[in-house]
């Protein structure tokens, strides 16, 4: 997966030039040695901020943009965004597997 990949600069308009900018540097900083699984998850947080914008909902876009950059954890903040909306079936798939990530986390963070 490359940065051309990601959504980057599509929330609210005139005021996030140096959002779109720190994001687009977290994602890069971040893809750069990732591994399967973690691109795995990276697509799916990108498929979030899709369905995100296609929908209509760019301040919660712009929101998980900014917590993401600010390094929380992206399982936290896509779960916290989306118990706050209408979400499609998609959302709620993808809702699903950001939970399993963050079970994944936990279990790994305190289990090994």
């Amino acid at each position: 997966m490359s940065l051309k990949d990601f959504i980057i600069d599509h929330g609210s308009k005139g005021k996030n030039r140096y959002l779109n900018n720190a994001y687009k540097r977290f994602v890069t900083n971040t893809l750069t040695n990732l591994s399967d699984n973690e691109i795995e998850r990276w697509e799916v947080y990108n498929m979030v901020a899709n369905e995100l914008v296609g929908y209509g909902y760019l301040t919660e876009f712009d929101e998980l943009r900014y917590r993401i950059t600010d390094k929380e954890n992206p399982n936290d903040v896509i779960i916290d965004i989306l118990d706050n909306i209408e979400c499609t079936t998609l959302l709620r798939t993808l809702y699903s597997m950001a939970e399993i990530y963050a079970d994944e986390d936990f279990h790994s963070e305190y289990f090994d």
